[in-house]
């Protein structure tokens, strides 16, 4: 699992990361328990299925807003 310090803790937020994604990589099954998720695309694009099945495509300055 991922974990940097130097982004833990900011305020009211757990944790900030700017994550960069490999094409035709990503991050696997994981899960976002108790977790408030704001996903912005700087550049290219990112699929995103969940465990339902649902799937989308984010593309540049698309903005994903997660409750889990």
């Amino acid at each position: 699992m991922y974990q940097d310090p130097r982004f833990q803790k900011w305020g009211s937020l757990r944790v900030i990361n700017e994550d960069h994604v490999e094409p035709g990589e990503g991050f696997g099954t994981h899960g976002h328990r108790e977790f408030e998720i704001f996903s912005y695309i700087v550049d290219g694009e990112l699929e995103h299925q969940d465990s339902m099945g649902n799937r989308e495509v984010l593309k540049r300055g698309d903005i994903q807003l997660t409750s889990a």
